[in-house]
């Protein structure tokens, strides 16, 4: 994700240089004293259920570029759609969206080429990130409590990959850590800075980070709408007729940090 914008020429050639600041290398969460899992396990199902249906409207931020004004939009049962905008003309520079089937499409006008492949995984991530949500791998396998009374998620799935998610004494997510079977923490995603939506909560801010700290991705929410809105949500990318399409999106999407 952290080259989904094109303010400069050589777009593919930029997101793969981009890696933004390195910080320091990713830490696990630190161990505390077990819990019974299934008052954290419950309380992140609920935050996941929350709002179905929304509507942002924000800031995007990619190191080594800069801002670009973003629309995302999420609906359970049809799937999500990301729209990023650049110049005081608002050009648009990248679509990209998911059917809750899997099928994924992004669009970079520039190139004049659509991207087309994905998989029920890949759009499951994609939507619960843009939604504000935790994405989710395997199952809950252990928790523990921290000394500042936070409580920490272990997750698996049977090939061994594991994610741990720190919830804050309020209930809401405050990050996630994913990493391979054996080995250390991959990928960060923070949220921060939580809005009300209604009854629910929106992190005003998401954060992706690399293994090595490096920011890949920030989104900034400014306005958070609850519910559909007044068009039908397309996840299929209108593009003029000489659109050259191609496969390999999915991959594209991995080297832009919005998928591991």
């Amino acid at each position: 994700m952290r080259a989904f914008v094109k303010i400069l020429p050589g777009f593919l050639a930029l997101a793969l240089l981009l890696g933004g600041c390195a910080g320091a290398r990713l830490a696990f969460h630190p161990q505390g004293t077990p819990v019974d899992a299934e008052i954290p396990g419950g309380e992140l199902s609920r935050y996941n259920a929350e709002l179905p249906q929304v509507r942002v409207n924000g800031e995007a931020f990619v190191p080594e570029i800069g801002e670009v004004d973003y629309g995302a939009r999420v609906e359970s049962g049809v799937g999500a759609r990301f729209d990023g905008f650049a110049g005081p003309m608002a050009k648009q520079v990248f679509a990209a969206a998911c059917s809750d089937a899997g099928e994924c499409e992004i669009y970079l006008p520039d190139e004049e080429i659509l991207y087309r492949d994905g998989t029920r995984e890949f759009s499951g991530w994609f939507s619960a990130l843009l939604g504000g949500r935790v994405p989710i791998e395997g199952r809950v396998v252990s928790a523990w409590k921290t000394g500042g009374g936070a409580e920490v998620l272990r997750l698996e799935d049977n090939s061994g990959r594991w994610q741990t998610v720190l919830i804050g004494v309020r209930g809401l997510p405050i990050e996630a850590l994913y990493g391979e079977a054996g080995e250390k923490p991959n990928l960060k995603i923070a949220y921060s800075e939580y809005l009300k939506v209604g009854d629910s909560d929106y992190p005003g801010v998401i954060s992706l980070s690399g293994e090595n700290g490096e920011e890949r991705l920030r989104l900034k929410a400014k306005v958070v709408l609850s519910g559909p809105g007044k068009r039908p949500l397309s996840v299929k990318i209108k593009t003029p007729e000489d659109t050259k399409i191609d496969s390999g999106g999915e991959k594209l999407w991995e080297k832009l940090g919005i998928f591991r």
